[in-house]
């Protein structure tokens, strides 16, 4: 029997233990003292009108705003302070003043007063557990002797109705009141330790003992073990209780009682008697009773589920280690659980939750690879999404079991070591999968790779390109395909066949290259320059007997980034005349292999005469020398010339030249985004060469670069996603921001990070609600929303937030049929519902009014205005009182920190400020009526566009009145008159002997100056020389001094230097500083222009650097450092500067009008150009930095230079450049900075020959050590 008793024991405590672990677990936050709460034992939360949260706690009175708390502790000293610290109920009555409950009783806060009146309850001075207003107004209160209490407003006193008890039952010692409600019909219940359920008898103005018959098991609510913990009255009148024992619900008519679930009640504590039972929003029934935990029912249904909050867990007997006094549902819909030990525990059911993916060792569920490339919803596999990633390969995310499984394929080529950067998904299930060096591959229905396209140097009809970033379908169902180095290809699937649409691979017919082999083949050549070795100028020269027409072609090296060709040739006459040239690159087509292989060609129609083909190469890539992939026609390498004789043979050739020029294509050999429009339009974004429309019926291309310079190297313009909305209308992400872009009008409305995105660099854009949109970015996601009024807002997310990471990658993102998004990037997979959103608009809270930085409160507290701040519409200032700030509060809980704020002074401003301040200040007001006005949002951008408003009257001062303008000009008018008769006689008198003493003074003077005007003139220019050539000289010794004397010896770095100035005095600088935390600031400037003022701006830029670089964050420095070079009033002098940040393993990096700083990254062998975009210091007031945060390893190399270096002139006036800079800095990179440096010198002088430097030339290197 004993065994029997034991395993069913077990088994009890296993399911109920089960029961725990399966409860639904809520994400909730945690607010205590390390936040500002007075104290951790929570009784009671309670939202008042105004939208402010109260909190009672067992050590003071909170006021919280979402930001501070204000403490209300009693001040034995004070009479009008509280009258305890004890905080056990608070209630706001019409008047909007507060009642609370406390531990000597009842305190009135008279809010308007900010003072509190304290009532003893009949001189016992007990603590009242509760406090109650009534429909009637009415205020119910009572403590711990079980009295119930009843104010009278008239007398300002409190009155105790009888409570009739049942003469036959035995109670215990008098208690507490737990609880005062109000049913449907207007009853009062009561909930009492000692006398159980009471309820009002309203005729008799007395309390009874409600009738209760109780279910078998269950003890009477008199009896110590099952006393009434709280009530509440749902919508049909039933109570609902929870006691010792359980919860139960008490049907008024039947007198029934049933119960719901039973508690286990063991030995008596003090926090026994605490929970509390309320409603949400949506209508379902909420539990918190002390340590049973949390319940959530199915509206006031009898089905509920046990819920935890985080840290929570149970006991074997079901105890919670998180005991709950109290449960508040505030107006915004977030739950408030009031704890002993805990604080506040804050539930937002509305938040949205991230879910994060990303690769773990431990779990073969998990995604293979951390590092998204990009996301694709099966339509084949309802529920499945395919996930591609950087070295993982491809997987496939299974949306109910959240588990990943990887589908097999063997790569070979790939960069990474098997990447799948974008797919595309057929009707039978069958994928096209773009890779990072393996090309296109396509997969069957079974997941087997049963094709790859890879580029073919000798099929024209093969991709260009193996590394594939998107690829597309059109209406026809041929395919897109963007590819990194490669350009934009058309696959005709039926015909197996690719285009490429990239203009710098557009070919000749192939139908014309036959034809010229063929004459070749049989030497047909009037005239040939052929197998051009290295360093060639070679000429040919021939006859012309008679006039005719000739077919020209030259094919050399060339690229898209040089307007002219390396290797070309020409024709000239007999005077030298150049009649035919292959110079332009512009002009030549694509000859095969690598993209350099170039070729033009014409028909000319050549008079008789004496001719002479030239040609000439440069130092590489040459016949039979190649460098890159050869041409697949070497023998059109050089210039040939035939003579065409056949009529019809010409006719031919001209035709299949003209289908060439019309043939079509775009700039850029990198796509970043390929858009299929409802129209079949084409639409391609690219790296640096701007948004292509690819009109596929009228054969032509239009290209958008919008005010950005194509191929400029400070541009850096990339288009990385585009979405179409259901007008037509296009938004664009880009690394310049997000763009609106209507096709029809061809305008166009940039979104940056001043109007509240988080980054400038938009990776991916997926549409959401009612016009909404989401984008991935390089700093985290945001979400785009549109107000009523129109106004573009944005909610950014964060770490803070859920997400994983804050760097999305481009295009790595979806939208799926069941409303989820999802976006990639290096760090995983981010998962989250659009359909929790936070829909409530704040309440907005002036707190405080300040006028010469004095309280509101502090300057009236003595005068005649009885209003709350709050309540005042309007207010009359003295013309002395017109340095205002208000201060102001967007009463929303989700997540205050990042709740949205405007204002605007009407009178003194035109428009409304979005600039997030939760503090507005004007100072030296001018007399006049102003109306101040604010709104805010919450933290999801939905605005209270309603605001709320005060009107502000200064008066003028009475010497300003009207009444005293009236007597100045009666005065002004009597003086002027009898004035103004003196003084004409007075002037004319004086007039006349000024005339006679001028007339002899200007003689004189006339005689003397001619006489000593030629020996100044000559004194003059010369002292004026030398004192220029003076100040020259020492503003160069000034200039050179602020350059550091040695370079500082730092452990984990060795840095190199070199400058070499133009002028005098250069504008290039440099300088390092070491801050307390024992980072590094290393910087490099160029300030406009040569010689003294350069000079100056630099000597300040110095000072700045030495005084602020080391106190304050970077951002800081700069913004501070741009606006005092500003003020400083140098007219159009401004300086680019540059600053890296070092500390540790992190690098923090800025870039104000400097060229790219290029960071060599060991481990990959590969360098990266980090171009941050600012202005120059010094050029506008209000410039927003962006600054770029990277981790750095060992070996890692920095490179900061000046422009005169990349815009260094040879004597072909052709300049370095910075994809020169680029590639020398990666050959070298594995020297050390010293090494590093005298290469680049080397190269300076080497580049130059004898030309002078045009521009300071300035470098620093940089090695992680």
């Amino acid at each position: 029997m004993k065994v029997t008793e034991h395993i069913i024991r077990a088994a009890v405590l296993l399911l109920l233990s089960f029961s725990f672990l399966s409860a639904q677990k809520l994400q909730t936050e945690t607010i205590n003292t390390t936040n500002g709460l007075s104290n951790n034992k929570v009784f009671h939360t309670f939202q008042d009108s105004y939208g402010l949260l109260w909190i009672g706690t067992e050590y003071g009175l909170n006021l919280y705003d979402g930001y501070n708390f204000k403490i209300f502790r009693n001040n034995p000293d004070d009479p009008e302070s509280i009258n305890s610290n004890v905080i056990w109920w608070i209630v706001e009555d019409s008047e909007k003043n507060l009642w609370i409950a406390t531990g000597e009783g009842v305190s009135k806060y008279i809010r308007k007063e900010n003072k509190f009146k304290n009532y003893d309850l009949f001189g016992d001075y007990f603590s009242s557990v509760t406090i109650y207003i009534d429909s009637k107004k009415n205020i119910w209160t009572a403590h711990e002797t079980e009295n119930i209490n009843k104010y009278n407003k008239e007398n300002d006193s409190w009155e105790r109705p009888k409570i009739i008890l049942d003469p036959n039952i035995t109670y215990g010692n008098p208690s507490q009141i737990m609880n005062i409600i109000e049913d449907k019909d207007d009853r009062l219940w009561v909930a009492s330790i000692r006398y159980g359920l009471l309820w009002y008898d309203e005729r008799d103005t007395v309390f009874r003992q409600a009738e209760v018959i109780y279910e078998d098991g269950i003890s009477r609510f008199t009896n110590f073990d099952n006393n009434i913990v709280d009530l509440f009255s749902d919508s049909l009148g039933i109570l609902w209780i929870t006691s010792r024992k359980g919860i139960h619900k008490y049907n008024p008519v039947s007198k029934k009682l049933k119960t719901l679930k039973r508690f286990t009640f063991g030995e008596f504590k003090y926090e026994s008697d605490f929970g509390n039972i309320t409603k949400s929003p949506n209508g379902n029934i909420w539990i918190a009773n002390h340590t049973n935990g949390l319940f959530k029912f199915d509206g006031i249904s009898d089905n509920f589920k046990r819920v935890t909050v985080a840290g929570q867990i149970y006991s074997s007997d079901g105890i919670s280690n998180i005991v709950m006094s109290d449960g508040y549902w505030d107006q915004s819909g977030i739950y408030w659980i009031g704890t002993f030990t805990k604080g506040l525990i804050k539930y937002n059911p509305n938040k949205k939750i991230f879910n994060h993916y990303a690769h773990d060792e431990n779990n073969k569920n998990s995604i293979s690879h951390s590092y998204i490339y990009s996301v694709l919803e099966s339509k084949a596999h309802p529920g499945k999404i395919y996930v591609g990633t950087r070295g993982g390969g491809l997987n496939i995310f299974d949306t109910q079991t959240n588990n990943f499984s990887t589908i097999p394929i063997d790569f070979y080529k790939d960069y990474y070591g098997g990447s799948v950067r974008s797919i595309l998904e057929e009707e039978d299930g069958s994928l096209w999968l773009g890779t990072s060096g393996d090309g296109l591959l396509k997969m069957n229905p079974e997941r087997q790779i049963i094709k790859r396209f890879i580029p073919d140097s000798s099929d024209v009809n093969s991709i260009s390109g193996d590394w594939v970033r998107v690829i597309r379908k059109d209406l026809s169902g041929n395919l897109w395909i963007g590819t990194n180095t490669g350009g934009l290809n058309y696959f005709d699937i039926k015909r197996n066949l690719f285009k490429n649409f990239n203009k710098p691979f557009i070919r000749y017919s192939q139908k014309i290259i036959d034809l010229i082999k063929k004459k070749i083949s049989t030497d047909s050549d009037k005239a040939k320059i052929i197998e051009v070795g290295d360093f060639q100028k070679l000429s040919s020269t021939f006859e012309v007997k008679n006039q005719g027409d000739y077919l020209v072609l030259s094919g050399g090296e060339g690229t898209s980034f040089d307007p002219l060709m390396w290797d070309y040739g020409w024709i000239e006459d007999s005077k030298k005349n150049i009649i035919w040239d292959s110079k332009k690159y512009a002009s030549t087509y694509y000859l095969g292999g690598a993209s350099k292989n170039r070729i033009a060609m014409e028909v000319l129609s050549l008079d008789a005469g004496k001719y002479s083909l030239k040609y000439e190469s440069d130092d590489s890539h040459s016949f039979g020398n190649w460098n890159a992939v050869p041409p697949i026609d070497d023998e059109l390498w050089g210039i040939r010339i035939f003579k065409i004789d056949d009529v019809n043979e010409l006719k031919t050739i001209k035709k299949l030249l003209d289908e060439s020029v019309k043939d079509f294509g775009i700039n850029g050999n990198n796509i970043r985004a390929i858009h299929i429009s409802q129209n079949n339009n084409v639409w391609v974004g690219t790296y640096q060469n701007g948004l292509h429309k690819i009109n596929l019926n009228q054969k032509n291309v239009k290209t958008y670069l919008f005010d950005n310079k194509v191929n400029s190297e400070g541009s850096r313009f990339n288009i990385n996603d585009i979405h179409e909305n259901s007008d037509g209308s296009f938004w664009l992400a880009t690394n310049r921001g997000l763009i609106e872009f209507d096709p029809v009008k061809e305008t166009y409305k940039y979104f940056r990070d001043q109007d509240g995105l988080p980054t400038n660099v938009i990776q991916s854009i997926l549409p959401g609600e009612n016009n909404e949109l989401w984008l991935g970015t390089l700093n985290g996601l945001s979400n785009m929303k549109i107000g009523l009024t129109g106004k573009t807002t944005f909610v950014n997310y964060g770490i803070e937030d859920g997400l994983g990471g804050m760097e999305f990658y481009r295009l790595a993102a979806l939208k799926s049929k069941t409303g989820k998004y999802y976006f990639g990037g290096d760090h995983g997979l981010n998962e989250f519902d659009s359909e929790k959103s936070i829909s409530t608009p704040p309440k907005l809270y002036l707190s405080d009014f300040k006028i010469s930085n004095v309280s509101f409160m502090e300057i009236f507290e003595d005068s005649l205005i009885e209003a709350y701040l709050m309540d005042l519409d309007e207010l009359f200032l003295n013309h002395d009182q017109n340095d205002l700030s208000f201060e102001f509060t967007a009463l929303h809980f989700s997540n205050p920190r990042k709740n949205n704020y405007s204002h605007q002074l009407v009178g003194y401003e035109d428009e409304w400020v979005y600039d997030n301040n939760r503090i507005a200040t004007y100072t030296n007001l001018d007399p006049g009526k102003y109306t101040f006005r604010f709104k805010g949002s919450n933290n999801e951008g939905i605005w209270n566009e309603k605001g709320k408003s005060i009107s502000i009257i200064i008066s003028p001062p009475f010497w300003q009145t009207w009444w005293a303008y009236l007597g100045y000009g009666f005065i002004f008018l009597a003086a002027f008159y009898g004035v103004d008769r003196v003084q004409k006689r007075k002037l004319l008198r004086k007039a006349k002997e000024r005339m006679k003493i001028q007339d002899a003074e200007h003689r004189a003077e006339t005689a003397e100056l001619q006489a000593k005007a030629t020996e100044a003139q000559s004194k003059l220019i010369q002292a004026e020389n030398e004192r220029k050539t003076k100040e020259l000289e020492e503003a160069r010794e000034l200039q050179l001094s602020m350059l550091p004397k040695e370079l500082p010896k730092i452990n984990n770095l060795d840095i190199a230097v070199f400058m070499k100035t133009a002028t005098e005095v250069g504008g290039d600088y440099y300088d390092i500083s070491l801050k307390d935390d024992g980072s590094v600031n290393i910087a490099i400037g160029d300030a406009t222009g040569h010689g003294m003022k350069a000079g100056t701006l630099v000597s300040m830029m110095k000072s700045l650097f030495t005084a602020n670089s080391v106190v304050h964050e970077m951002k800081d420095f700069f913004t501070s450092s741009n606006t005092a070079l500003k003020k400083a009033n140098m007219e159009r002098m401004m300086i680019g500067f540059a600053m890296i940040n070092i500390n540790g393993n992190k690098a923090i990096l800025m870039n104000a009008g400097m060229p790219p700083i290029y960071l060599f990254k060991s481990k990959l062998n590969e360098v990266e150009e980090i171009d941050l975009h600012g202005t120059p210091l010094g050029a506008l007031l209000g410039t927003n930095y962006n600054h770029r945060e990277i981790v750095i390893n060992n070996n890692d190399i920095f490179l900061l230079m000046s422009d005169g270096f990349p815009e260094l002139q040879n004597k072909s006036n052709t300049m370095y450049g910075y994809e020169r800079v680029k590639k020398t800095f990666k050959s070298i990179a594995n020297k050390s900075p010293e090494e590093i440096i005298k290469c680049l010198e080397s190269e300076v002088i080497n580049w130059k020959e004898d030309n002078d430097l045009n521009d300071d030339v300035t470098f620093v290197v940089i090695k992680i050590k």
